[in-house]
């Protein structure tokens, strides 16, 4: 999918308070995760989420299990920064992410930094603008260092799979 330089303006992924509040059956969850994270989907590609793959991530427990079938805010939080991450880390390495980040900061709290950053520097690095980071209390700590760094690789990459795909949209006209 090619994103214009208004979609990526407008680009809003949903803070803790914004997931839905009412716990999602498995359909709804790859739904919702599809909607939200449709600017991740590559040209051809069918899909980038499916039962299938939340299932490995709760067997290989990366995310929960679901209480009677039915996934929380919490899931949904996880599953996006999963979805986001697998763009270029493997699920070993995000679940040792996964593991140093919660050891050190609440999930509310972890996840909304993650994804404020990520905003940030996917709208800077497609927009070809100066980036700011988001301010944070543990400045210079390592976890800030990693978080950077992490979001910094994977707006990177989705940034060139958009300028490829740009020039695709280009020269098929």
């Amino acid at each position: 999918m090619y994103l214009s330089k208004q979609d990526i303006k407008s680009l809003h992924l949903p803070r803790w308070n914004e997931l839905p509040s009412l716990n999602l059956y498995m359909d709804q969850v790859v739904d919702y995760l599809e909607q939200t994270l449709d600017f991740l989907m590559i040209s051809g590609q069918d899909s980038f989420i499916t039962k299938t793959m939340i299932n490995n991530y709760v067997n290989q427990e990366i995310v929960e299990a679901p209480k009677n079938k039915r996934y929380s805010n919490k899931h949904l939080a996880y599953l996006i920064v999963v979805c986001i991450m697998k763009q270029v880390f493997s699920l070993q390495e995000i679940s040792s992410l996964f593991r140093y980040q919660v050891s050190l900061y609440p999930d509310e709290q972890a996840y909304n930094y993650f994804i404020n950053e990520f905003e940030l520097c996917l709208k800077s690095l497609c927009l070809r603008q100066p980036f700011k980071h988001t301010p944070s209390l543990d400045e210079g700590k390592e976890a800030v260092h990693i978080i950077r760094n992490l979001v910094l690789s994977v707006s990177t990459k989705l940034c060139v799979q958009n300028d490829l795909q740009k020039t695709e949209h280009i020269t098929q006209q």
